[in-house]
């Protein structure tokens, strides 16, 4: 028989059920052929059997169990190469032995040019001095293999060595119908790494060309046409640099890493900061510091810091931020200073500050610039700092604020000017009187607090603090407001002030040494409204002006004007001890409208006298349309005074409006203010006074002298 020159291999998908499937090249026995089915070896006998051994041109493999639709059944001859004739001397020569033996040869030869066929071979144009042979089995061991760019020989390299897509970026440009060239954000290196459509329709390679970052068509893009150019841009298989992978924004053409773009915000856990509130993460938190970011972000932990924390007066650092203060927080386990700032401008979003049990007056935040001038700037925003921290933001210097925070620290605010002040040379714009400014507590709600700003009086320039702001915050717990040496160019309103039972009386919501230029309106501002005579967890005075507001027994009478320009407007003002405003100085300027002062009281018995302004002497005072009242289970005074002190030098008396009205309590003297006489229609006790809108000379003032209802008034 002949041997048919037809390939060796047959491949079929099967119908639903199908058995037999032709091969149509010889085999000499049913051994020969290898049958698969969706490339699973099948068993001769048990899955399936052969018919037309020996015939040259094939015979059929039929299935014991009928196929499934679209099962791949590849059928293939794989005779062994061994020979199975011997001849002898003087033996038969039968054609029949002969035509076999050459069969198997031939067959065999075809096994193996098909073998050959589906290898990897040089083709015969290359020249004979290239080596196809394979890099030793140690040269090549985990590599990849590549042929040499010079000689084409194969070689084995590193995954880093050998090249393939990344990154896509797209570019879309609109036709003209005139021009023929576009400038790409990047150069693609060839049109084969590139994809372009025009109008939704895919352009072929052949109808452009790239050059460098320029795409040139062969014919202009229609008028309004729609452009589309996708560049791939190769990156290095297995690279874990994030600078291999380009980033473009949407709607910019500039392109740069992804190694850059990441780098704009760095986790403290990318240097390995734990956040278990156990584990110590300062030198985490310190490298993600010095790393040279201007952001660096707190996920949800706890961060314990053990020592102090830095940012440099060079460093770029702006903002520590927080997922949020539920879910990232500082511990702070430095008895002092926790994070100590060099540079200005740094901000502080989403973080809560706790104190570690260990440390003792913990300082959360401190600012001081190293060239001993007044420019910090520093925002907390939307963070919580905790019962237990002593002081969030020790401030040497100008600028600090908190704007809706939760805030339950000892201390709010500290601020300290630089010692020496020096504001010569570049800093001579801020002398002490402009630069030390702007501080602000915004939109918080303030819990426990002793003191929200603390002005300690350390030097001269301590007496300019200016441009205070304390507006819109909800306070179920504060002692004092404002405690320092000056208080100047300032805001206090809008607030919600309440004070809780602490066991003490306060001596003040307010108390500074200088006070000029403030105004206080809009408040709610209310003592413990516990009526006890203990008296306590309320404020002696709304404001006290003092030599020194740290030391309460310091009386010392100053002969100059510590109170100027002040207005009280608006207010609710309750559950105050003796006075409004209590000065161991001279007061002037100062507008009291529209308040109404609810529940004071005085309890001595030895000095029962009560003053709504108390001071040396007193000039250009205006009380208007207030409303007073006293505690009556508290009051025991039983003389009432607007203001205390002797008229001012310039002659301006104590002013007052003729709608305010006075109750205080209903067992003790009031003045009233009406038309029309008071004998007959307004009851009050003996002793009590009517100032009269209509009189004239003789009908103008009348005082109450006798009888228990609205009788007995006698005019002045």
């Amino acid at each position: 028989m002949t041997v048919s020159s037809s390939a060796s291999r047959n491949q079929y998908t099967a119908t639903a059920g199908q058995t037999v499937f032709a091969y149509t090249f010889e085999i000499v026995t049913d051994d020969d052929i290898v049958v698969l089915k969706n490339g699973v070896t099948l068993t001769k006998t048990a899955d399936y059997t052969v018919s037309g051994v020996g015939s040259d041109s094939g015979g059929n493999v039929t299935l014991v169990v009928g196929a499934t639709a679209g099962d791949i059944l590849t059928l293939y001859r794989d005779m062994a190469y061994e020979r199975l004739t011997d001849y002898t001397n003087a033996g038969d020569f039968l054609a029949a032995d002969v035509n076999n033996d050459f069969d198997r040869l031939w067959i065999a030869t075809q096994q193996v040019n098909e073998e050959v066929n589906r290898s990897i071979k040089a083709p015969v144009t290359d020249p004979l001095t290239i080596d196809m042979t394979l890099p030793a089995k140690a040269s090549r061991v985990g590599k990849l293999l590549r042929f040499n760019a010079t000689t084409g020989d194969p070689e084995a390299v590193s995954e880093s060595d050998v090249f393939t897509s990344g990154s896509l970026n797209v570019y879309n440009f609109t036709g003209d119908g005139s021009d023929t060239t576009f400038s790409l954000g990047q150069d693609p290196g060839g049109e084969n790494n590139t994809q372009v459509y025009i109008d939704g329709v895919y352009q072929q390679k052949n109808t452009y060309s790239v050059t460098g970052t320029v795409i040139t068509f062969s014919a202009a893009p229609p008028n309004l046409s729609t452009i589309e150019v996708m560049v791939v841009k190769p990156i290095a298989i297995g690279a874990t640099s994030a600078s291999s992978v380009s980033f473009t924004q949407a709607g910019s053409s500039t392109e740069r890493n992804v190694q850059l773009k990441l780098q704009e915000s760095v986790s403290v856990k990318d240097f390995g900061a734990i956040g278990d509130g156990v584990t110590d993460d300062t030198a985490a938190i310190q490298a993600a510091i010095d790393s040279g970011t201007k952001t660096i972000f707190f996920p949800r932990g706890i961060y314990f810091v053990g020592t102090q924390l830095t940012v440099g007066s060079a460093s770029p650092l702006a903002q520590f931020v927080g997922d949020g203060y539920l879910s990232s927080e500082i511990k702070c386990a430095v008895s002092g200073v926790n994070i100590f700032l060099e540079r200005a401008n740094v901000e502080f979003f989403g973080l809560r500050f706790i104190p570690a049990p260990s440390a003792v007056n913990p300082i959360a935040v401190k600012s001081a610039l190293p060239t001993n001038f007044a420019d910090c700037d520093v925002w907390f925003r939307e963070c919580w700092l905790d019962t237990g921290i002593y002081i969030a933001h020790q401030v040497v210097g100008r600028g600090s604020q908190f704007d809706s925070c939760i805030l339950k620290c000892t201390t709010v605010m500290e601020i300290t000017a630089p010692n020496p002040y020096n504001y010569s040379g570049s800093s001579a714009s801020q002398p002490p009187e402009a630069g030390m400014r702007r501080y602000r507590v915004t939109d918080c709600d303030i819990d426990g607090v002793d003191t929200l700003i603390k002005a300690p009086n350390n030097t001269t320039a301590d007496k300019y603090i200016h441009n205070v702001v304390v507006s819109g915050n909800s306070s179920n717990g504060l002692d004092f407001l404002f405690r320092g040496q000056s208080l100047r160019d300032s805001s206090i309103v809008n607030n919600v002030i309440l004070v809780t039972e602490n066991g003490t009386l306060i001596e003040s919501l307010i108390a500074a040494k200088y006070i000029s230029n403030v105004t206080i309106s809009g408040n709610y501002f209310a003592g413990w409204s516990n009526p006890t005579v203990t008296i306590t967890g309320r404020w002696n005075a709304l404001i006290s002006a003092t030599n020194d507001p740290f030391d309460f027994s310091d009386t010392t009478v100053l002969n100059e004007t510590l109170v100027d320009n002040l207005t009280i407007v608006g207010n609710v003002i309750k559950d105050i001890k003796l006075v409004v405003l209590n000065s161991y100085g001279n007061i002037k300027r100062i507008i009291a409208t529209g308040n109404t002062f609810k529940r004071l009281f005085e309890t001595s018995t030895t000095s029962p006298t009560m003053y709504l302004f108390n001071s040396r002497n007193y000039s250009d005072l205006t009380f208007a349309h207030n409303t007073i009242s006293s505690d009556t289970g508290l009051i025991t005074a039983t003389q009432f005074y607007l203001a205390n002190g002797t008229a001012g030098s310039n002659g301006n008396e104590f002013l007052f409006s003729n709608d305010s009205s006075f109750t205080l309590s209903s067992e003790k003297p009031t003045w009233t203010t009406g038309s029309g006489t008071p004998e007959g229609a307004v009851t009050a006790v003996v002793g009590s006074m009517y100032t009269r809108t209509d009189g004239g000379a003789g009908t103008s003032f009348y005082i109450k002298e006798s009888g228990t209802s609205n009788t007995g008034w006698v005019a002045k």
